[in-house]
């Protein structure tokens, strides 16, 4: 976890993690709001987020989605797998690395629970689209920015995106595993 820094450290971080990690970068997914934009024009081949684009068809019926935009449909994604068991955060306290003065694995730990604690769904609109709290209300709830929680909201667009072939979209799926309790 990184402390603020301007978008050209976050592309240049970004680009060394995957190339440390033996990432494609058709497998790396920046947010695309704002001035986090500049992260994916600089790193040919990421993949963009935007909030507030349309939600995916549904990749099994092919049937619209009955959500107003990518970050519900994304985050009601996330509520269902971290309700059936699906994800988890595999992590060792002694494995955690910030470069965030005093945030600990367990404050990192406290404030991911605080941020998915808050992503809850909002009233319904007259287009009866399902929605969740903005990032705004978040922010306004909690004191800071949810990054965490987008982070693994974000994750999600992987579940929901068309696959490679599908739909003329050249996106790629990686698949979650079974967590077996040993990381080798």
């Amino acid at each position: 976890i990184y402390e603020k820094q301007g978008t050209d450290v976050t592309a240049k971080k970004a680009r060394e993690l995957a190339i440390e990690h033996k990432i494609p970068y058709s497998h790396c997914l920046a947010d695309e709001d704002g001035i986090g934009g500049a992260v994916v024009d600089t790193n040919r081949g990421f993949k963009g987020f935007i909030a507030n684009s349309s939600a995916f068809e549904n990749l099994v019926t092919g049937e619209k989605e009955n959500y107003v935009n990518l970050k519900s449909q994304c985050s009601y994604t996330l509520a269902e797998f971290v309700n059936d068991h699906k994800i988890a955060i595999d992590i060792e306290p002694d494995e955690f690395v910030s470069e965030v003065p005093g945030l600990t694995y367990e404050v990192f730990k406290e404030m991911l629970i605080e941020e998915l604690e808050n992503v809850k769904s909002k009233n319904i609109g007259k287009d009866m689209k399902l929605r969740v709290r903005s990032k705004d209300e978040v922010k306004e709830d909690i004191g800071r920015s949810p990054d965490l929680s987008d982070t693994l909201m974000m994750r999600m667009w992987y579940e929901v995106s068309p696959k490679v072939g599908e739909k003329s979209m050249s996106s790629y799926t990686p698949q979650l595993r079974e967590y077996k309790g040993s990381r080798f």
